[in-house]
């Protein structure tokens, strides 16, 4: 298999360096939009091209000396090549504004505007630009990025609450912390500088019409770019107003493969005031979206709105932008599977329809925070409430040889949980399933009741269960009716309510003096977060679409308790209490040189100077004192008996400092390719879950570990293709479990074990035209991610060390690294009708660490049509995952509440062979139709 891919991968590269002299470039307009259909040719030759999707184009020219031009219908300029390979352009306004005229444009020379042609060659590091990402994916931030080369995005969960990594920095981006090793930035600043577990920077970000591109930096130089960020930097890059008006209106409409609907109107309009010094832009969206799983209610409802004032100097320009995002969400949970070779669904699960989520139902819980005083809401289908309110001031501003750039953000950011998490079974026949209630002695005749209409389902004499505490196989009897599989859904009524308040300020200054490039600059932030979850236990069915429980019990004596409310809460507050207030404090100095040492060798050298301060305090909990009866006095009721409650705390007041450095050389091979390399080590300081959830009533014992990441790159870019050999290797990465005790029904948290992994990689972007048409791109990642002096603590089932053991993991491979991985894009533009048709494929990639269970490789094909009806208005349609294709993501082991994906040891799956166990599919098909009308 390897033999072919670097076959073909030759065969790429030789057909690209065919060519003699080639220049290529990318035509975008002033606010980086790209200008697709300009014609450019070579006047000696008449030899031309036509720029494609994204605006790219690549020609063959005689020689250095020869003059180009750039023609739209009758608009057309030209311009001698110079050796920079930049040209700026007077031509027609926006690509949308002559598309399609079949007339004299010369009038349209009062609309002029600046076009670039960006050159990439001479770079020492790997960045990819991404165009309007909204019409790659509406699915959220990770499934766009899975159109970038050498990324892995993980949405299984769905729009938020996803993984992203790339080139083997991943060990600690868990499921709940995915972003760890990366900065999810607007307009150059990060979204927020907090990231613990369940609130990451996804929550608070929505693609919309005012984004131009995405630019994604890879490798090491990211750790120098960004604070505390050492994997990679995603930047959406939002336009800026032109001299005329603009303006964009879409109203989108689609099914998902489950006949689940979704409606979304966007809209962006900008410009200057009268011809004034003055500008602005206003952009806006509302949707609501009734998910792609089947659920009872809609899984997204919300607006995004964004408002820029922008002040133009003779040298610079001014900016203030606000945003006000109100949004609701949600995340789905893993599904269950058997065949641990071959995954299938299993117990009537469906990989593109379950979500197992709980149906929608008003509750309310006893807070812990006023010792039971006051109550909060929970209901299911408010899901994930995001909010935030931000506002950006930036300036920049260029002289003769200095440019001076500032910027500085201030925002408020609320997320409220109240969704169901775990979806694992707990059987009738498990003591856990009655003594979960908070009840005492739940033994006896249990009635289960739907609580939609009262009706009893089924009543059950649990007194087997106490076989288990004899030595023998716990059991059940059935006295009326019966459960759908024996089991009722181990599922937490899962309430997190966070307050988070970013201060964040970065200021450059950058000297330029002929081919010396020199940048200092210095970065501060100050975060306040106020951070709290609570989980109680929710009574449902185990079937697809979980329906609630009522829970009686009558014991043997015949007294009659209550293990739920009516609406199948049970154990109010009980299950999880964590609570913090900490301050996050980063400064960082840094700077770069950049220099032609002559004409052919660029070389850039920079160093990232970063002091991160955590303080605060996270609090313990207790259960609260509530006498008999409970909470409500009730002796009949038993699920508000174990309310958590603040107890006591531990200081947190930690310092990090680290310095990162990075270095670069170009070397020019000839005109169109360049050679590049660079080496770097950088760092990561733990974040802040390493507090709220890692020591749950455990002291604090000292700092964290600071993450040590070395990196190297080497490779080559041409006209039409970049190739990258890579090589990333992490120390000093802090692993630790946690295991729940069924026995004991308490979790116990493994010691910490530090570990070491390395990744030896190739990266190849690859573009060629077929005509003036068509094109094809490919992307690929090819990769060996490996463990290195890596050891896993094993519990085994149990809080008693007296059994445990720990064991080396060395030389098995990374967990979700595909080793091979990429897409491959067939592209058309034509006069009025633009399209894609796109495949992607990931590999085989291990589920654990100890390599026991294989996550299968699968592809899956997306497609879009655009069709410009007039210079106005256009109709698109994009499809993703046309063919339903059931691709797997993640891993969570056994299918046994409280597990964990190294839980499924090659002994246990040896013991257990038709056990079932979780994992996270891929989204299923979406259709959807867009309207658009632009001015």
């Amino acid at each position: 298999m390897y033999k072919q891919v670097l076959t073909i991968l030759i065969l790429f590269m030789a057909i690209g360096l065919s060519a003699q002299i080639t220049i290529s470039g990318k035509v975008v307009d002033e606010n980086g939009e790209p200008i697709i259909g300009m014609t450019i040719w070579e006047v000696e030759t008449t030899n031309g091209v036509i720029t494609g999707l994204g605006g790219i184009f690549e020609i063959d020219v005689l020689n250095e000396e020869s003059v180009i031009e750039f023609s739209l219908h009758h608009c057309s300029i030209r311009q001698k090549i110079e050796k920079t390979r930049v040209f700026n352009i007077s031509t027609t306004d926006l690509y949308h504004v002559c598309k399609g005229l079949n007339k004299n444009l010369l009038s349209e020379y009062e609309l002029l505007t600046e076009v670039t042609i960006i050159p990439e060659q001479q770079s020492s590091s790997t960045v990819t630009q991404l165009t309007r990402p909204t019409d790659l994916s509406l699915s959220g931030t990770a499934d766009i990025l899975s159109n970038a080369p050498g990324i892995f995005a993980d949405a299984s969960t769905g729009e938020v609450f996803s993984r992203v990594f790339s080139r083997g920095v991943s060990l600690s981006a868990e499921d709940d912390i995915g972003w760890f090793y990366n900065s999810l930035q607007e307009d150059g600043l990060p979204i927020t500088m907090v990231n613990y577990n369940q609130f990451s920077p996804d929550l608070f970000h929505r693609p919309d019409l005012s984004i131009s591109q995405v630019e994604i930096f890879k490798g090491g130089k990211s750790g120098i770019l960004a604070a505390n960020s050492p994997g990679t930097v995603v930047n959406f890059i939002g336009r800026t107003p032109s001299n005329n008006y603009q303006s964009e209106t879409k109203i989108t409409t689609g099914l998902h493969q489950n006949g689940r609907a979704f409606l979304r109107l966007e809209g962006y309009s900008g410009g200057k005031f009268n011809d004034s010094n003055w500008g602005y832009d206003v952009s806006y969206w509302i949707r609501r979206d009734q998910g792609n799983r089947d659920i009872d209610y809609n899984l997204s409802e919300g607006v995004q709105a964004k408002l820029g004032l922008y002040r133009y100097f003779d040298n610079g320009i001014i900016s203030l932008k606000s945003k006000i995002l109100n949004d609701q969400t949600n995340r789905y949970t893993g599904v269950a599977a058997t065949d641990w070779d071959n995954p299938v669904p299993a117990f009537g699960q469906s990989f593109q329809n379950t979500s197992l989520l709980v149906r929608e139902f008003a509750g309310e819980i006893p807070d812990g925070r006023t010792l039971g005083a006051s109550s909060y809401e929970f209901n299911p289908s408010n899901g994930i409430q995001t909010d935030e309110w931000n506002a950006t001031l930036s300036a920049d501003f260029q002289w003769t040889d200095w440019r001076l750039q500032v910027d500085s953000k201030i925002s408020l950011k609320s997320a409220n949980w109240q969704t169901s998490i775990g979806g694992q079974p707990l059987g009738l026949d498990n003591f856990l399933t009655y003594f979960i209630s908070g009840d005492q002695f739940p033994v006896g005749l249990v009635e289960f009741l739907d609580t939609e209409t009262g009706q009893s389902i089924a009543t059950v004499n649990n007194a087997g269960i106490l076989n288990a505490f004899q030595g023998m196989t716990p059991t059940f009897d059935y006295v009326s009716g019966s459960l759908p599989n024996d089991a009722i859904l181990g599922s937490g009524a899962w309430y997190k309510d966070d307050q988070v308040n970013d201060w964040i300020n970065d200021v450059s200054m950058t000297w330029n003096s002929g081919d010396l490039n020199w940048t200092i600059g210095a970065f501060g932030s100050r975060s306040t977060v106020d951070a709290f979850t609570n989980a109680s236990f929710i009574y449902a069915t185990y079937e697809p679409e979980p329906q609630g429980l009522e829970v009686r019990l009558t014991d043997f004596d015949g007294n009659q308790r209550n293990l739920s409310d009516g609406v199948g809460l049970s154990n109010y507050g009980a299950l999880l209490y964590e609570e913090g207030d900490i301050n996050i404090n980063i400064f960082s100095l840094y700077s770069q040189l950049t220099d032609y040492i002559y004409d052919k060798l660029h070389v850039d050298i920079s160093a990232r100077y970063d002091l991160v301060q955590h303080r605060g305090l996270k609090y313990n909990s207790a259960p609260i004192e509530v006498g008999d009866g409970g909470l409500d006095g009730n002796p009949s009721t038993s699920f508000d008996n174990g309310l958590l409650g603040r107890a006591g705390s531990d200081a947190v007041d930690f310092d990090y400092d680290f310095l990162s450095w990075s270095a670069g050389a170009s070397y020019e091979l000839d005109y169109a390719t360049n050679l590049y390399a660079r080496l770097s080590n950088t760092h990561k300081s733990p974040e802040l879950n390493y507090y709220l959830n890692n020591f749950s009533n455990v002291p604090i014992d000292g700092p964290g570990a600071v993450q040590d990441i070395f990196q190297a790159e080497l490779g080559v870019k041409r006209y039409n293709f970049t190739i990258t050999g890579f090589y990333s290797s992490l120390s000093n990465v802090p692993y630790s479990n946690f295991e729940f005790d069924q026995q004991t029904n308490t979790i116990f948290y493994e010691p910490t074990q530090f570990n070491s992994s390395r990744t030896i990689g190739l990266e190849l972007e690859y573009r060629q035209r077929i005509n003036s048409q068509f094109s094809i791109d490919l992307n690929a990642t090819l990769q060996d991610a490996q463990l290195v002096d890596f050891t896993l603590y094993q519990s085994n089932g149990t809080v008693e060390i007296s059994d445990d053991s720990v064991i080396s993991l060395d030389n098995r491979e990374v967990p979700h690294q595909a080793n091979l991985s990429g897409n491959i894009n067939l592209n058309y533009s034509g006069d009025r009708f633009d399209g894609r048709l796109t495949y992607r494929y990931v590999g085989n990639r291990f589920g654990n660490l100890e390599n026991s269970f294989t996550l299968p490789a699968y592809g899956r094909w997306d497609a879009s049509v655009k069709w410009n009806v007039s210079n106005r208005w256009y109709l698109s349609v994009l499809g993703t995952n046309l063919f339903n294709s059931a691709g797997l993501n993640n891993f969570f082991g056994p299918n046994q509440f409280g597990s964990n994906a190294d839980a499924a040891t090659a002994e246990f799956i040896e013991n257990n062979p038709d056990a079932s166990f979780v994992v996270f599919p891929i989204s299923g098909r979406t259709v959807s139709l867009s309207v658009g009308y632009r001015i």
